[in-house]
């Protein structure tokens, strides 16, 4: 058989084998076994041969394996009569085996890979991963890590007679791990709007779960966020509208399933978010109420991101400059602030304004600037904190019979609501009442009072630091028979105007006589110069007339100094014709009640001590025991015409008319509208009624 023996071919090489028998009768019969498995060939002959042939294509299955042809004839014993053979030796580039291509393996773990591979020659096999390359077919780490994965190629390689057979694999070589987390933040101001924080992941597999946190310390303020979006290895938190609130550590937690390069399945990265602003007092009042003359301290706390460059103080109120100024000082310090409703600690100040004595001055408004490359002021107001001051203005008026209104203006309070109370009694009585009336009312009407009483009156404020200083007051309650009263009854802060009242009505009377001085008609020599005796002077009944009481010591004057103005005093004086006495005539003429065409006796010295003159609208007696009293009851008819005689002008009047007998213990003139009795221990004073000449007397009935 040809070819025979051990044979090499190239692999996938086309061989024909032939195998021929010579000689024979008759021809041999030829049979193939090729890897042993029969096969059919064709055979021929041809003279004594016979031939039969076998074409194949080798290839690696071949290699090292035989084809086998054996001869049958029928001439030999067992029918074989021989047989040949051809060994195939198959040169082939290597077969790699590498099952599986594709690892994954978890970071840290231990891998070992082996490649295997055939071929003819044997080859060698190496592991090639960059510039990474191995001796042999063993690919192993004790301690994968995420920079060992990729691909690696297993190279198994030889050589036939300078002919290079090579062949190659590749493993991809997958390392799992948990993500490597990022977070990207941009510091802001307030109100900026939809603000975005990043968050990165990069980890094998690549899908995440995002969870965002925001935090102060160890407080947690958010969990959950209205604006997240995750797209791939990025999530993406949006602040619609930045503010003081948002400040704070944001963490992005991410995890994919296995653990990172600490060994943990969560991976976390963490940024703060810097928010500045305007300056803010989180913890002061609005006002301050201080005792007076005592140290106050004043502390604030407010939050200034940035850091405050100036703080100042300034004082808006009053118009003048307290007498000291106070220090300012501010100090770091951890301020307790509510971030979306959680209490939180974070970086603040004081500024403590110090006045070592606050006194009055010092009240007013104030307004703390604070400057951080924002502008800021806080108002607030300090007032000092005692007892109310006193209520002022007093006033008593709108007297009845038995009703009065009391007002008054409100003192300061001092910072504490204040009540104010009346008290009020007779005067001839300790029984008071009190009421007790609120803030806000500033006037009350005292009732079911006593008719033609004098009352004392006091009014107090008070508040929880204690009572003010008292103001009183007086007044009389009318009579029920009085129809007009020209004064009210004022005390307190309105006396003053009373009294300028009164002496501008004295100037108008002094004026109005000097006026008339010069016009005035003169008494004749001839009329009666002496009045009825009585107690007291004839010229008492003088407007401004007051008696000094019973310890008034005689001063020299125009009823004092004339002796015959004394004998008048005596019932049975006779008529001087002297000047004093001619003067005390004069004035005896408006003292006489003038009679009328419907009256035309002068009043006799028969009447009795009630005064003709009495009904003067603002006459007040003061009686017995010195309480004023009107008592117009005792009047007689003939007392009111004369009174409306003395309205009428002097000229018209006649010289009988001029005539009138004093009235007992009571002057003519006792009716004058600021006449006041003394009582019955008067003692006289000089006064306009005894003072001048007769011309005086007479300008002075004009003025009546």
């Amino acid at each position: 058989m040809t070819p025979s023996g051990s044979q090499t071919f190239q692999t996938l090489s086309n061989v024909t084998l032939t195998c021929q028998v010579r000689g024979d009768n008759p021809l041999a019969r030829f049979t193939w076994r090729c890897k042993r498995k029969a096969l059919i060939r064709r055979q021929w002959s041809a003279g004594n041969i016979s031939r039969s042939s076998l074409s194949v294509t080798v290839d690696t299955s071949y290699h090292l394996k035989t084809c086998t042809c054996t001869a049958w004839h029928n001439a030999t014993r067992n029918g074989r009569f021989g047989e040949a053979n051809v060994k195939f030796d198959i040169l082939y580039s290597p077969v790699v085996t590498l099952d599986p291509t594709l690892v994954h393996v978890k970071e840290g773990s231990t891998f070992t890979k082996i490649c295997s591979a055939r071929g003819n020659p044997t080859p060698t096999i190496s592991w090639h991963h960059g510039s990474y390359v191995t001796s042999d077919d063993v690919l192993t780490f004790t301690n994968i890590s995420r920079l060992d994965a990729g691909n690696y190629t297993c190279n198994a390689s030889a050589t036939h007679q300078g002919v290079a057979l090579s062949s190659v694999a590749t493993l991809q070589l997958v390392v799992l791990y948990g993500p490597d987390v990022d977070v990207y933040i941009n510091n802001t101001k307030e109100n900026t709007t939809n603000l975005a924080l990043k968050c990165t992941a990069k980890g094998v597999p690549a899908t995440y779960n995002y969870t965002w946190t925001h935090s102060i310390g160890s407080t947690v303020i958010r969990d959950t966020f209205a604006h997240v979006t995750n797209s791939g290895s990025v999530s993406t938190l949006i602040i619609s509208r930045a503010r003081l609130q948002d400040m704070g550590m944001y963490k992005c937690e991410v995890e994919n399933g296995f653990p990172g390069r600490d060994g943990q399945i969560v991976q976390t990265a963490e940024g703060f978010l810097s928010v500045t602003g305007s300056p803010r007092v989180i913890g002061a009042k609005k006002n301050y109420f201080p005792e007076k003359n005592a140290s106050l301290a004043i502390n604030m706390t407010f939050l200034s991101f940035p850091e405050a460059d100036a703080t100042t103080l300034h004082h808006t109120g009053p118009s003048s400059p307290p007498p000291s100024q106070p220090t300012v000082s501010v100090a770091p310090v951890l301020v307790e602030v509510a971030f979306y409703n959680k209490t939180v600690s974070i970086d603040g100040f004081v500024v403590q304004i110090l006045f070592n004595k606050f006194e009055t001055g010092h009240r007013g408004q104030y307004q703390l600037f604070i400057n951080n490359s924002y502008d800021y002021n806080y108002d607030f107001e300090i007032e000092i904190s005692d007892k109310p001051d006193a209520p002022t203005h007093l006033v008593i008026d709108g007297i009845t019979e038995n009703s009065a209104r009391i007002s008054w203006l409100p003192g300061e309070d001092n910072g504490h609501p204040q009540t104010f109370t009346i008290s009020y009694w007779k005067f001839s009585e300790e029984q008071q009442q009190n009421v007790s009336l609120n803030y806000t009312v500033t006037e009350f009407t005292v009732t079911k009072l006593a008719e033609s009483t004098k009352y004392v009156v006091i009014l107090y404020a008070s508040n929880e630091k204690g009572a003010s200083e008292k103001i009183d007051a007086t007044f009389h309650t009318n009579s029920a028979d009085t129809s007009v009263r020209l004064l009210d009854i004022i005390a307190g802060g309105s006396g003053a105007a009373v009294l300028v009242i009164v002496l501008s009505v004295i100037i108008i009377v002094v004026v109005c006589i000097q006026r008339t001085r010069k016009y005035s008609p003169r008494r004749k020599s001839t009329e009666p110069e002496d009045r009825p005796g009585d107690n007291n002077g004839g010229m008492k009944d003088n407007i401004l007339y007051e008696s000094a009481g019973p310890d008034w010591a005689p001063e020299p004057g125009p009823s004092t100094i004339n002796k015959h103005m004394e004998a008048s005093h005596d019932a049975d004086a006779q008529p001087k014709q002297d000047t004093a006495a001619t003067e005390t005539r004069v004035y005896a003429e408006v003292s006489d009640a003038v009679k009328s065409t419907e009256q035309s006796d002068p009043l006799t010295p028969t009447e009795t001590k009630t005064d003709w003159m009495k009904d003067n609208i603002l006459y007040e007696s003061t009686g017995p025991t010195g309480m004023p009293q009107a008592d117009p009851s005792t009047q007689t008819s003939s007392e009111e015409a004369a009174y409306a005689e003395v309205q009428k002008p002097q000229k018209d009047r006649t010289e009988h008319e001029m005539d009138r007998p004093t009235d007992g213990d009571n002057d003519g003139m006792k009716a004058n509208v600021l006449y006041e009795s003394a009582g019955s221990n008067e003692s006289q004073q000089p006064g306009p009624s005894t003072q001048g000449t007769q011309s005086d007397t007479a300008a002075y009935a004009e003025v009546q």
